[in-house]
């Protein structure tokens, strides 16, 4: 699992755009709103 958060973490920073941080917002608030079955 902490292997996935890595490789994760690694995909956004070689293809982050502001872009890409706004629809993490967007996905986070409306996650938020409409709550989400895997959410911790």
């Amino acid at each position: 699992q902490m292997e996935e958060r890595v490789k994760a973490d690694i995909w956004y920073m070689e293809h982050w755009t502001i872009l890409l941080d706004i629809y993490i917002i967007y996905k986070t608030v409306a996650n938020v709103i409409v709550g989400e079955k895997n959410a911790y």
